[in-house]
């Protein structure tokens, strides 16, 4: 009984370090010297990815309202999480949205891959500002000309699209107009 309790405990720390919340306390400043904020407390990721998001806060300003917008809806919780990324998938990353009593949302984003993480995150994050609107997806995506679309089982959004790309310029210091690299050799 005390070693099955022991491993029980052993398990249970290790798997709590290795999936550590990206919500600290620690300011985050933008690279003009402003303060910006913390990462929200609705908002959960690996640790490996704390780096990314605080420099995502700092450099992109259209970031930092995506995550304005989600630490301003305290009822929805969004975790971020790796999937496998060694294999191939058709899909960059995928959020599934769970509606609970009162109000409450849990959107669970699996990560497929590392290329393009700035702009991927980003663009799954919009998803969550879409559904915080209360954006109805499903009904907009048998509608013409709403920038929504059913892919599958899936749906996607020209606004997602363009907000993950916009995102992923100012990260990276792009100008207007410019956009990163498609391929390695660009």
């Amino acid at each position: 009984m005390v070693r099955g309790l022991f491993v029980f405990i052993l398990s249970f720390v290790t798997f709590v370090g290795s999936f550590s919340s990206v919500t600290h306390a620690d300011p985050i400043t933008a690279a003009d010297g402003s303060l910006v904020t913390v990462l929200p407390a609705n908002l959960t990721a690996p640790g490996t990815l704390r780096p990314l998001l605080e420099e995502m806060l700092r450099r992109s300003p259209t970031f930092r309202q995506q995550v304005s917008k989600l630490r301003a809806a305290p009822h929805v919780k969004m975790a971020i999480r790796y999937s496998d990324v060694s294999s191939w998938h058709v899909l960059r990353a995928e959020s599934t949205v769970s509606r609970f009593e009162w109000g409450a949302m849990q959107v669970d984003t699996q990560l497929y891959t590392v290329r393009d993480a700035v702009e991927v995150i980003a663009h799954e994050l919009e998803h969550v500002c879409e559904q915080i609107e209360g954006l109805d997806v499903r009904q907009l995506s048998h509608q013409r000309n709403t920038g929504v679309y059913s892919v599958g089982q899936h749906f996607e959004t020209r606004r997602a699209v363009l907000v993950g790309r916009q995102v992923a310029r100012e990260a990276l210091g792009l100008t207007l107009g410019s956009a990163p690299p498609t391929h390695p050799t660009e």
